[in-house]
């Protein structure tokens, strides 16, 4: 997916993902179904998120990601 990526650190068992660009509503909800494709393929003790690179006002519609 373009504004996500997803690693999966097996010695770790570390799943990280850092969104990319600006989102919307869409977009948060289908990289939480991605994300929650890889928790699943990959089940581990830590997820780690970085919003770091996101643009714009996100922080409004962040909450749709687990809904």
């Amino acid at each position: 997916m373009p504004g996500l990526r997803v690693r999966y650190d097996k010695a770790s068992g570390w799943l990280s993902n850092q969104r990319l660009g600006k989102h919307d509503e869409v977009p948060i909800r289908t990289y939480a179904d991605g994300i929650n494709a890889c928790l699943w393929a990959h089940p581990g003790t830590i997820l780690l998120s970085d919003h770091s690179s996101l643009l714009g006002s996100w922080q409004g519609i962040n909450h749709f990601a687990w809904v």
